[in-house]
């Protein structure tokens, strides 16, 4: 039996781009591609949810963030996870920057972003992923990680655990548990 269990993102989101400038979400947003007045300053952004599943099968994973302004430029948005198992909230842009992510990741079309309207994108491998460490155990953080390197020189932004708590990022995960006599890795 599919079961559903939807996360808010955790305090801790943040953002660095290529230069290893550095955001904390305080003005209410996180910038996911560009940050204003740095050329091809491509972003990362890192979005912390405790998860309390463990010896799950992801059937479905929707990773949904809300625009907190609008834009219309196209391009591919990549959606990783952080390759750890409760990490730390970065400190500064060459922390974030160096953090390992998955092997899966999904690069989907990004397309309008419209202020206050929350965009879904489908992250089931990365999620899976995580969630298959052997050290994995429930209550622990599973850190989501967007990033672009194909749009170019314009900003987007999204809600941040600081901004509007309604428009946060959230994790919408459709799983099913597996047996306790059945091993979850595979």
């Amino acid at each position: 039996m599919t079961k559903t269990i939807t996360i808010s993102c955790n305090s801790g989101d943040c953002w660095a781009n290529k230069n290893n400038d550095f955001g904390d979400g305080s003005p209410g947003y996180l910038y996911v591609i560009d940050n204003p007045g740095v050329s091809n300053s491509n972003v990362k952004t890192w979005l912390p949810f405790t998860i309390p599943l463990r010896r799950v099968t992801v059937e479905q994973a929707y990773l949904k963030i809300t625009p907190y302004a609008s834009g219309s430029d196209v391009g591919d948005l990549i959606f990783s996870c952080e390759n750890a198992t409760n990490p730390a909230t970065p400190t500064t842009g060459a922390d974030l920057n160096g953090r390992s992510l998955t092997s899966f990741a999904a690069t989907l079309a990004m397309g309008t972003f419209t202020a206050d309207v929350e965009n879904t994108y489908q992250i089931d491998n990365p999620v899976q992923e995580v969630l298959n460490r052997p050290d994995w155990v429930g209550g622990s953080v599973l850190a989501v990680v967007i990033w672009e390197n194909t749009i170019g020189d314009n900003t987007r932004q999204i809600y941040s655990y600081e901004g509007d708590a309604s428009k946060r990022a959230k994790l919408v995960i459709n799983y099913t548990e597996l047996p306790t006599n059945m091993s979850y890795f595979y």
